[in-house]
């Protein structure tokens, strides 16, 4: 008998939990040391100091899964509210002084918008309503007392008479994600792999200015590639659609196509797709840039387009945040075929996702 089935078997089940939980705590602490002392040894390869204060706070997050350093993040590059809007100030509307009324108020505070707040309890704004005209509400609460809220509002005719945001706040840089480092060059030929609904591929002909001689978009998901098909039709002369996912080799998986920009693969699904080297697509073509967003398939894809990167150097823009050990794994196989390669890192949002890892001999 193994020691797991022996102490499941023998132990009460609270003090199986707690050892469990022990376990993993030491299995994480020690998977994240690893993560950050291979990730340390390649600080001399990143160009900016901006870059190595990112690549910090992530290893400070694999030690202690504080989502605030993402804000930290954010505010270091300039934040903006990623709202737009004409209102004279904001009311926030909390239940508790908690973590999340900790993160909103920090992230006013270093917004543009930081005179236009006040805030107020839930139990303040019920015993006494009263709005300004077109005024933003945030409330930050559990999911339970946000519909509580929702129903007050409705009962005294107050909810269309302001605008309620409840969604997360974001960083206001999501529109320079895989454009705020490089400029477009003559004849660009575009890797855009992972390319959800061809949204991309359209924001990179407008990037590169006329200067963009062909894009290859790589889409798996049959419900995304339909989405492409529609939203690229016009756009055939220069970019081709290739339905497949990039990998290390040619391969046939299943997913759950869900039409939502994490799709991955998995051992059973509901569709078939096909997976394919970028080398094999691109064959001889001068490839000048390489973007992947691919939900975790960074490295398997990068081994597929091995060819391309060392003949070419095309520069790199790779997303960086989906698995912990991205952070040593992908500069490192980058360096290994082309040691020239150095590095940026940007972050385009105030959560621990949209860290992007920029590549260049130049």
């Amino acid at each position: 008998m193994g020691l797991k089935n022996f102490v499941k078997k023998h132990c009460p089940d609270f003090l199986y939990s707690f050892a469990k939980s022990c376990y993993w705590f030491y299995h994480r602490k020690m998977m994240a040391q690893e993560v950050i002392t291979r990730a340390e040894k390649l600080r001399p390869y990143y160009r900016d100091e901006l870059s190595l204060f990112i690549l910090s706070e992530r290893e400070k997050y694999l030690l202690t899964h504080d989502r605030n350093i993402f804000l930290d993040i954010a505010i270091k590059q300039g934040l903006k509210f990623h709202i737009s809007f004409s209102n004279s100030y904001i009311l926030i509307i909390y239940e508790c002084k908690s973590h999340k009324f900790d993160y909103t108020i920090k992230f006013f505070q270093a917004s543009d918008y930081a005179d236009k707040y006040k805030t107020l309890t839930i139990d303040e704004f019920m015993k006494s309503p009263s709005l300004n005209e077109n005024e933003l509400i945030i409330p930050v609460m559990k999911y339970k007392n946000l519909n509580k809220f929702l129903r007050f509002m409705y009962d005294k005719n107050l909810l269309y008479k302001t605008n309620i945001f409840s969604g997360g706040l974001g960083s206001g840089r999501e529109d320079l994600q895989y454009f705020d480092v490089f400029d477009p060059v003559d004849d660009e030929i575009i890797i855009d792999a992972g390319c959800y609904d061809g949204a991309t591929a359209k924001q990179f002909l407008e990037w590169g200015g006329g200067k963009v001689k062909k894009i290859y978009s790589f889409e798996f998901d049959p419900v995304n590639v339909a989405k492409c098909e529609e939203n690229l039709k016009d756009l055939r002369d220069k970019v081709t659609l290739i339905k497949k996912g990039t990998w290390d080799k040619d391969e046939i998986l299943h997913i759950n196509a869900s039409g939502g920009v994490t799709t991955s693969t998995c051992n059973e699904g509901n569709s078939t797709v096909y997976l394919t080297k970028i080398d094999s697509v691109v064959k001889d073509d001068r490839v000048t840039l390489i973007k992947m967003d691919v939900e975790g398939a960074e490295l398997k894809s990068l081994i597929g387009a091995k060819n391309a990167i060392i003949k070419n150097h095309p520069r790199l823009i790779i997303c960086f945040y989906h698995k912990p050990e991205d952070m040593y794994e992908l500069p490192e196989y980058i360096l290994s075929l082309v040691p020239e390669y150095r590095f940026y890192l940007r972050h385009y949002s105030s959560s621990p996702s949209e860290t992007v890892l920029y590549a260049s001999c130049d």
